[in-house]
């Protein structure tokens, strides 16, 4: 979402069905969950983050392929590492068309900001995950 779209419906709330809806959608994907909280933690802390910065902080399980010295034959391990930048944009770009986040354009940079509505949801998701 662009920032005057944000700036129109900077107040509008999520209705009770649309935020269940939306939790739905986000225990899909927890990079989606994770994503949305590292936004969110960054906005508290004053940072936006561009895309680069937060494929960089954010790790998910992957098959890494390591060769073996002796055999010469290559072994996929479950490593946690950086998830790509182009992985990175289609999770902020599914978050933006929810109204989860907005963009801000510094150039030459697009930083990442949360929504009143992106608050709201991970409100109900920690109250989710207390229980």
């Amino acid at each position: 979402m662009q920032e005057s779209i944000h700036l129109k419906y900077k107040d509008l709330k999520l209705s009770e069905e649309i935020q269940s809806l939306y939790m739905d959608l986000l225990n899909q994907d927890n990079l989606n969950k994770k994503v949305l909280k590292t936004i969110a933690i960054g906005v508290q802390n004053h940072n936006a983050f561009t895309v680069s910065q937060l494929a960089e902080q954010i790790e998910a399980p992957r098959l890494v392929g390591e060769r073996d010295s002796k055999t010469r034959t290559l072994k996929f391990n479950v490593k946690e590492t950086s998830i790509d930048r182009k992985a990175t944009a289609k999770i902020l770009d599914r978050l933006s068309y929810m109204g989860l986040i907005y963009f801000t354009y510094e150039l030459p940079y697009k930083r990442v900001m949360i929504t009143k509505r992106g608050v709201q949801i991970l409100k109900v998701l920690s109250v989710e995950n207390k229980n």
